[in-house]
């Protein structure tokens, strides 16, 4: 059956959980390839709201195997929190859960360095979760960082853990001027997430490869987005991972054809968190619009969204390069409220031998206007149930594309997709 990898396709929060949570009701497993806790997944089941950072959104399916692939940083006191808060809310999740032990574990002193250096950064600040995601990386490819694997030995992790705050005091305290960091005043909530942790640990890899060869139903979950992507994106405004289709098999281990469904999610329009560059956005009433209508705040920080509307130049730029075999086009409800809707169709000023994503913020965006539908959409059970106007404004976005469009989310609920 080969794995369906869910992908964002812009600069993250698309309502990609919503779509896992939405294709896991048939899957036996749901894996995360990237990223930690600096993801905000948002599942609406009714009327109550689940926000998973770490844990893959299929937890919500019963039964399901939900692993944490080696291409992750994880969070042993945020995992331990999350894990937590599900279990309050009735999900028993411990035995659902699988982590990798070569995936590398966001230590306390991360998080604290990631919020000094962007203290610091007075002339280039990225806006990251100050989660502690960058720090964790760049440790890991440094060769410092330290293994889930080390928590199978307590006194080695011990050991790990202190030589690993040594190095980091040595730039907190001589670099930054900033005081050190204690070993005590985080190793005892370190050590009871630990024990929590411990029975999870898995070889992520070996579990899918069995279930490819079981023919068992996959799927893959990434965070952010292809456009944040470290290599792909708009360099140096980006995340540390890799968000796309090319993450999918170094970060679970698998072989890349393994994929043999991509499934693009995109916004109807645009948000992005943090600094960098964004073509389309709005810094007039039409953003603030979208961002009350759509509730554009991050559901990890809480920042208010940068707003603006579709951007096909760029969107054809993340279906191309990720092969999408489908796209799901997210929150056209939000695009009820307009008279009028415009559409980036192309930029005035670029070269099109190539689209640089460093120097994007040099562009002038050239817009093709298109009526708005100013009706109520959540209803709506099926394609030829949306107005006309709707219909047009997707049909050119899958033109401009050239990748079909195989769902519309039309509010915030797991029930609220229309099929096409």
């Amino acid at each position: 059956m080969g794995i369906h990898a869910i992908v964002g396709g812009q600069w993250g929060d698309e309502g990609k959980g919503k779509i896992v949570d939405y294709f896991s009701a048939d899957a036996d497993v749901v894996a995360r390839y990237q990223g930690g806790a600096n993801a905000g997944h948002t599942v609406f089941i009714g009327e109550e709201q689940f926000i998973l950072h770490q844990v893959p959104s299929g937890i919500l399916s019963p039964g399901t195997r939900c692993l944490m692939g080696t291409g992750m940083v994880v969070d042993p006191v945020a995992l331990a929190e999350e894990i937590s808060e599900l279990q309050d809310r009735g999900i028993d999740c411990l035995k659902q859960i699988g982590l990798a032990y070569n995936s590398h574990l966001v230590m306390p002193v991360h998080r604290i360095m990631d919020g000094i250096s962007e203290d610091h950064s007075q002339d280039q600040t990225i806006g990251t979760t100050r989660r502690g995601i960058g720090p964790t990386y760049a440790d890991r490819h440094a060769r410092r960082g330290i293994p889930v694997a080390t928590m199978l030995d307590a006194d080695r992790f011990r050991a790990a853990t202190k030589e690993h705050l040594r190095y980091a005091n040595t730039i907190i305290t001589k670099i930054y001027n900033q005081e050190a960091v204690k070993f005590e005043d985080f190793w005892d909530t370190l050590q009871q997430a630990r024990e929590l942790i411990l029975p999870m640990i898995t070889d992520v890899s070996h579990e899918l490869i069995q279930a490819l060869h079981d023919e068992k139903n996959i799927l893959s979950e990434g965070a952010q987005g292809v456009l944040l992507d470290l290599d792909f994106g708009s360099y140096p405004y980006v995340t540390s991972s890799h968000p796309g289709t090319v993450g999918v098999s170094v970060g679970l281990g698998v072989p890349s054809n393994a994929i043999t469904r991509s499934t693009g999610i995109f916004k109807a329009y645009c948000t992005r968190v943090g600094e960098g560059p964004f073509p389309t956005e709005l810094t007039d009433e039409s953003g603030e619009k979208l961002r009350e209508s759509g509730g554009e705040y991050g559901a990890t920080t809480g920042r208010p969204r940068r707003c603006g509307w579709f951007d096909t130049v760029l969107g054809e730029y993340s279906a191309s390069m990720n092969g999408f075999t489908d796209i799901c086009i997210t929150k056209a409800d939000v695009l009820g409220a307009f008279e009028e809707i415009e559409l980036c169709t192309s930029y005035k000023n670029q070269d099109d031998s190539f689209l640089n994503l460093q120097q994007i913020e040099n562009v002038q965006p050239e817009y093709t206007s298109y009526p708005g539908w100013n009706s109520d959409i959540a209803a709506a059970k099926s394609f030829e149930e949306f107005p006309e106007e709707l219909k047009s404004y997707l049909e050119a976005i899958e033109r401009k594309l050239n990748t079909p469009i195989s769902i519309v989310s039309t509010g915030p609920e797991r029930t609220q997709l229309v099929m096409k």
